[in-house]
């Protein structure tokens, strides 16, 4: 059975305060947050679907896996809808 994992990272993270980062390509010590998630799914997921929208090449260049696929969401919905 093949196994996908999705994590959100479109978001444009107004209530974390940063203009030139997506909030997922903050680092937390020498990874990025979003880094720490992958490293975090169970070694049997296959790929890994990242949605990436606002300063999506910072969500890129802050991920070293290669599982992952980007998926980009052109409209910005949010959470609220």
């Amino acid at each position: 059975m093949k196994t996908y994992a999705i994590i959100l990272a479109a978001g444009k993270g107004t209530r974390f305060g940063s203009n030139e980062l997506n909030k997922t390509a903050v680092k937390i010590g020498d990874k990025s947050i979003i880094q720490h998630g992958i490293e975090k799914l169970p070694s049997h997921i296959q790929k890994i679907y990242v949605v990436v929208g606002h300063l999506k090449n910072t969500v890129k260049d802050a991920i070293n896996d290669n599982r992952v696929i980007f998926v980009e969401q052109d409209k910005q919905l949010g959470t609220a809808h």
